[in-house]
């Protein structure tokens, strides 16, 4: 790739960066102590963990809320899994399965990965009968070899949109209107959808269409094959989700047919759950399983900033935002409260609209609302989405703006489907909840509040600041030099780029929205009060292309003294 763009980039972020190094002494540091933190005890369960590719979403934010649920996660080796384009090695991922799952105490299994090779394999599809039946008969195995291990599964209905590799953008196109009007069809469709349909049945190649039916209808099977073992007692949860959809196209169908087959067996409302959403289903799946150990579900009071979001239909979603929140409630074993004092922790959902007049005093407001949520002493988790997946209409920047102490925040989510952002905000929020009223949480409180801060953090930098902002600068800058985001090939120009800058956006947030911020955490000895000193960051890509980052963040904490 060019590296002549980013010379004059690169100076600009080196004279940042020497600012950068100039810390802000924090005005609390004189009359605090750094906080030493013991390391944490071992893990009570071992879980195996076949994700479902190799992104962060699907496996480091496991990883890193496990110690939270007192798991110790079993990952399948770097050379069996997939990378971007190149699909996992299949016979091997499951015979690394089968062998692994004989010393864990719970498996979280992808069958995407054990059939296809991963999400962007199944897309294609690149699994056959042959790999669904080998899948469903590993799973038999595992069972009947390890009769105490807990078997909890995982599959995704495919997208609407076919992948881009596949045809042209005409015949996606078209495949896409053909999908959503077979769909109608299957409803009350007008007449003149129905002679939309014909036209393009006569107009798409029958090859084409024949894949495309085919690949909802293997999936509807093999859906259906997996509640069998669920009923069984081979499987001990099945999670169902679905990967980007609209309010109209054949995938909703598959979903229908999964709660037809749900309504008919009652005995498995608590064992087999449909959802919408792909990446974040192993993280739900995780905090699932910590939740049914705690006493009670938790009670979750969910707030709106505005009247209008609950009826809300975000992109990539095929219903309403009210829908997507009682989904994951149940999904995370959680009941709604109906006020604030009777909730256990607040959901606060906000999305910004594009036509929103007088953004800046609405955003403004909001802010206030969601202070003075914090000042009530109720653990307040934030979706901050934008309907537009634009940076202006989010919350954090008038958060940080006024001050707030945004520290504070028991999980934040603020870009991708209102579906993800929802789960793992309330997945994160449940895990650390529970964590805090375990008997070992007297002695592990400081460890929790760290390993939560950390992960918060770095949800702020992913979310708000490399979605929002620089993604969208970056992937402008290589499209302008002729070069193609979604292929980086072997130059890592870009990679040092997006290191800098997200170096750079941590510092403006330690400066100005975690500086000064006093967390309080109740202890077994009484209060104690902490402080955010320091906030460093590793970042890498993770496949080769621009879409997400692999973030590690590292935060020193002092405790105030009394």
């Amino acid at each position: 790739m060019p590296t002549h763009f980013f010379r004059y980039f690169f100076l600009i972020l080196m004279i940042l960066a020497v600012t950068a190094a100039v810390l802000i002494r924090t005005d609390f540091l004189r009359y605090a102590e750094p906080l030493a933190l013991q390391s944490p005890p071992p893990a009570k369960h071992r879980v195996v963990l076949v994700p479902l590719d190799t992104r962060p979403a699907c496996i480091d934010y496991v990883t890193s809320l496990s110690g939270m649920a007192d798991m110790e996660i079993i990952q399948p080796p770097v050379e069996l899994m997939d990378n971007y384009l190149t699909p996992a090695n299949r016979p091997e991922l499951r015979a690394w399965l089968k062998d692994a799952c004989r010393a864990a105490d719970y498996a979280i299994i992808s069958t995407d990965s054990l059939v296809h090779g991963g999400l962007m394999a199944s897309r294609l599809p690149i699994g056959n009968a042959e790999d669904y039946q080998n899948t469903l008969q590993l799973l038999r195995e595992i069972h009947a070899e390890n009769p105490s291990l807990q078997l909890h599964v995982f599959n995704i209905i495919p997208r609407l949109l076919v992948p881009d590799q596949l045809y042209d953008q005409t015949i996606r196109e078209n495949i896409l209107a053909f999908s959503i009007l077979k769909d109608k069809a299957s409803r009350t469709p007008l007449p003149e959808e129905l002679e939309q349909l014909k036209v393009l049945e006569t107009t798409l190649p029958p090859e084409v269409i024949q894949r495309y039916l085919n690949l909802y209808q293997q999936n509807d099977i093999f859906n259906s094959d997996l509640i069998k073992l669920t009923e069984a007692g081979v499987l001990q949860g099945l999670i169902i989700g679905q990967d980007d959809g609209q309010p109209f196209g054949l995938p909703n169908g598959n979903k229908l047919s999964i709660e037809k087959i749900l309504a008919a067996r009652p005995q498995l409302a608590d064992r087999v759950i449909s959802t919408r959403g792909t990446d974040e289903v192993a993280l739900t799946q995780m905090a699932r399983l910590a939740n049914q150990q705690a006493p009670r579900k938790l009670r979750v009071h969910v707030i709106y900033s505005d009247p209008s979001i609950p009826d809300l239909i975000m992109p990539y979603m095929p219903h309403s935002v009210a829908r997507t929140v009682e989904e994951k409630l149940k999904l995370l074993r959680c009941e709604p409260a109906n006020s604030l004092w009777d909730a256990d922790f607040i959901l606060y959902i906000h999305i910004g609209r594009p036509d929103t007049p007088d953004l800046a005093a609405t955003l403004h407001q909001t802010s206030l609302q969601v202070q003075q949520l914090l000042a009530s002493g109720r653990p307040l988790a934030l979706v901050d989405l934008s309907e537009n997946f634009t940076l202006e209409n989010t919350l954090l920047p008038t958060l940080i703006q006024d001050k707030a102490n945004i520290a504070r925040l028991t999980a934040y989510a603020g870009w991708n489907t209102s579906s993800n952002s929802i789960g793992t905000a309330l997945a994160q929020s449940t895990l650390f909840l529970n964590a805090l009223h375990r008997p070992d949480a007297p002695s592990r409180i400081l460890e929790l509040y760290e390993t939560n801060l950390n992960f918060l953090v770095r949800r702020f930098l992913e979310d708000g600041s490399f979605q929002l902002e620089t993604f969208p600068f970056v992937n402008q800058a290589l499209r302008q030099a002729g070069n193609n985001p979604l292929q980086l090939g072997d130059d890592r120009s870009t990679d040092e780029v997006i290191r800098r800058l997200t170096s750079v956006d941590a510092d403006y947030l330690f400066r100005r929205g975690l500086h000064n911020q006093i967390v309080s955490v109740m202890t077994a000895d009484g209060p104690r009060q902490l402080l955010i000193t320091s906030l460093q960051t590793d970042t890498t890509l993770p496949w080769r292309r621009l879409f997400e980052i692999r973030l590690r963040t590292t935060l020193s904490l002092a405790e105030i003294n009394p």
